[in-house]
């Protein structure tokens, strides 16, 4: 049995986060392909906040980096 609560497969942290400093939200897989693909075709977090409809999730963890005035991210 595990001590925690599992929190997603993916940890979003902020583009100049300090190490081992908390992220901003978690996700599954799949919602993480999804961003980053969208990511990848539009080039900016506002326009990738406004191709997503059914998912939720992704759009609560762009959002968190549109209020932070983050339009663009880094992708490993």
């Amino acid at each position: 049995m595990a001590k925690r609560q599992a929190r997603g497969d993916v940890a979003w942290y902020l583009p100049d986060a300090k190490k081992g400093s908390k992220p901003i939200a978690y996700s599954t897989t799949a919602t993480s392909d999804l961003i980053v693909l969208l990511y990848q075709t539009y080039g900016d977090l506002r326009r990738v906040y406004e191709e997503i409809n059914y998912d939720a999730d992704a759009k609560r963890i762009v959002e968190e980096y549109l209020k932070r005035g983050i339009y663009h991210i880094n992708i490993r």
